[in-house]
């Protein structure tokens, strides 16, 4: 329904015998809005010019952003969040922008993905060029074991030494020779993808990749197909980004990943998140795949009229942005704090005392007040539960752009714990994101108000005829009122509202009631006010 439709719904008639209706429109928790002041320099301004020149909520770039950064820094750099414990958390991450058609939300995210395009455009220029060399040396290579083969074969042959050397040493001087390494392309991102060619990407990539999809609940859906299901556990061993994995095809020879690192990057329509979100709740169950989506947003949108906005991108501020994220994507880490340590898998950092107790706070409240509140709804504490590394992975990225924003580059071997700033944005930018995440789930749970307001529209654009029962609204088949218990919720948020009233319904006669009649179908109604209204907007 538009703006101008539900402007339209409260109707005033004197005549009518009628009460008031009340309005009907959608009723969204609120969100905290975003602040710039939780992003580091350049990237902030940078941020601020894209949002005003596209008119589109800064959210969306957020989002973008910090998923496409978390991809680069991958296992190169990892977060023990305890000063003792052993406890590690990969950085890359999940997240989803959910907005209406139009919003802006594939243009914002693409803005942030661009800067992808200068790296990728120098990996292709170095893999090109490793090739020619590698097809030069091979033919050397080749070469060279070709005529070591001869003179082996030569040498048994003749049963005696070929050339002054005999077998054993032409075997020798065969084992020596080392294998040639295959020039691979440095692949930062993928869009369509199946799980056995990820596999290899993966292998290629042991750093990591980003996936990004235009619509994220197609990918979602799309491992509910028939010969996919399969694919929904590989997907979740990703989200870890340490595991290891093995892939086996009856066609194929197998696969094992050894560093399962992928981030994930896409937009949400509202309609499609509703639908996929009572499907998966009712049908496949819930295995927390999208709570996985822990940078996930659904900001309010601008409520001032568009206006055409042209003028010259902010390039200092994009060009220092580029600068950042290129340095972030090559940068050997351990010179930027991280510690290599005997037995440590990964490189790591740890919080400085006074970002540890910025932290043990937060997650204290998290777990005792949110986590395992037994009052707590079971799909919101399951989507919070990620938080505990959400907010390591976001400390991480900030400490980082800090460092690279600031071009501090201690001497390699010199630990820079993440400092109590990094961990302060971090506690900030998660309560954030909690409102949205509760903001989305509840959203996407309640069919009954998007099915009260599918009933209101049809009933101002004169679709429904007075009287009507539930059977008449499901043979029509309109979306989000197909099945009876959604049109018997509307249908009763609609009488609380004052749109309908229950018809009175005739008694059964004793004759009726003794062959075993049944009472008639409740029927509705229709408040005259809402559709005279609509009719005729200009009614005082």
């Amino acid at each position: 329904m538009n703006d101008a439709v539900k402007e339209r719904l409260v109707a005033f008639v004197p005549e009518s015998t009628w009460p008031e209706p009340d309005i009907i429109k959608e009723e969204l928790l609120p969100v905290t809005p975003f602040d710039f002041d939780w992003i580091p320099g350049h990237l902030s301004t940078w941020m601020k010019d894209v949002s005003s020149r596209m008119q589109c909520p800064p959210d969306y770039i957020f989002v973008g952003l910090y998923v496409m950064i978390s991809s680069l820094v991958g296992i190169r750099c990892v977060v023990r969040p305890f000063q003792n414990d052993d406890w590690e958390v990969i950085p890359n991450s999940w997240g989803a922008v959910v907005g209406p058609p139009g919003s802006m939300k594939t243009p914002a995210l693409n803005q942030c993905l661009n800067h992808l395009t200068q790296l990728e455009f120098e990996a292709n220029e170095m893999y090109q060029s490793a090739k020619k060399i590698y097809a030069s040396d091979l033919f050397e290579h080749e070469a060279q074991i070709g005529g070591l083969k001869r003179a082996m074969t030569n040498a048994f042959a003749g049963g005696q030494n070929y050339k002054g050397r005999n077998p054993e040493e032409i075997k020798k001087l065969l084992d020596d020779i080392p294998e040639m390494e295959v020039p691979i392309l440095r692949r930062y991102r993928t869009n369509d993808v199946t799980v056995e060619k990820v596999a290899l990407m993966l292998n290629d990539n042991p750093n990591g990749l980003l996936m990004f999809r235009d619509e994220i609940i197609g990918w979602l859906a799309g491992m509910e197909k028939q010969n996919h299901q399969s694919d929904r556990a590989f997907w979740l061993e990703t989200w870890n980004g340490g595991q290891t994995y093995n892939v086996d095809r009856v066609t194929r020879d197998p696969i094992k990943v050894e560093n399962m690192c992928m981030s994930i990057l896409g937009g949400i329509q509202p309609e499609r998140l509703t639908r996929y979100l009572v499907k998966c709740m009712e049908s496949i169950g819930n295995d927390g795949l999208i709570q996985r989506l822990q940078f996930l947003v659904f900001p309010d949108q601008n409520k001032t009229k568009w206006k055409v906005v042209d003028k010259t991108p902010d390039e200092h501020a994009k060009a220092q942005a580029s600068r950042v994220i290129k340095q972030l994507a090559g940068a050997d880490l351990t010179k930027y704090g991280a510690i290599v340590e005997d037995g440590a898998k990964y490189p790591y950092l740890r919080f400085s005392q006074e970002a540890q107790l910025v932290f043990n706070e937060w997650l204290t409240d998290l777990e005792n007040n949110k986590i395992r509140d037994p009052d707590a709804d079971p799909i919101i504490a399951e989507h919070l539960s990620k938080y505990r590394s959400l907010f390591a992975s976001i400390a991480l990225i900030d400490h980082l752009i800090e460092r690279l924003e600031n071009e501090e580059q201690p001497r390699s071997g010199l630990s820079v714990p993440i400092s109590k700033l990094s961990a302060l944005r971090a506690a900030e930018i998660c309560d954030y994101l909690e409102t949205h995440a509760r903001r989305v789930f509840a959203y996407g749970r309640d069919s009954s108000q998007q099915a009260a307001i599918a009933l209101a529209t049809k009933i101002i654009t004169g679709k429904l005829e007075d009287g009507f029962a539930v059977r008449d609204v499901q043979l029509k088949e309109w979306k989000y009122l197909t099945k009876n218990k959604n049109i018997e919720s509307a249908c009763g948020e609609l009488v609380e509202a004052n749109w309908l009233r229950v018809k009175p319904r005739p008694e059964l006669t004793k004759e009726e009631s003794a062959k075993g009649g049944r009472p008639a179908a409740t029927r509705y109604e229709i408040n005259p006010k809402p559709k005279v209204r609509a009719e005729n907007p200009n009614i005082e």
